[in-house]
């Protein structure tokens, strides 16, 4: 091999790592950042990935409802600015995860991922 192609091969592995890393793509945000932002009366969207019927027994104040099966075909709609402050979330994380790649792939660019809401320690409303 030569000097060039060694560089190619490993600058590919490189991004591959790095790629590889990421869960959604999108940054994480604690639950401390987004009650501030709420507090703060900041602009931003805050999505419950949730079902429906999870929604119902508690969500955090601002949150609304788009649960992640319906991301792909409804956030265009629902969502048309690609600069939007995104903040996602789920129970866990992983739904809000998947959802957070679903938006970055639909080209917005401002997605945070809160994970669960397992791990919000103030108020939520019903």
């Amino acid at each position: 091999m030569t000097t060039k192609l060694l560089y190619i091969v490993a600058g590919v592995i490189a991004v591959l790592l790095i790629l590889g890393n990421r869960k959604s793509g999108a940054e994480k945000i604690t639950p401390q950042d987004v009650k501030a932002k709420i507090d703060a009366h900041e602009t931003y969207l805050l999505l419950d990935v949730r079902t429906p019927q999870e929604y119902a027994t508690g969500h955090i104040p601002t949150a609304i409802l788009l649960p992640d099966y319906e991301v792909k075909e409804n956030a265009p709609v629902r969502i048309p600015e690609k600069d939007t402050y995104i903040i996602v979330y789920c129970r866990s994380g992983a739904r809000s995860a998947k959802a957070a790649r679903i938006l970055i792939s639909l080209g917005y660019t401002n997605v945070h991922d809160m994970g669960g809401i397992m791990h919000w320690p103030f108020e939520i409303e019903q």
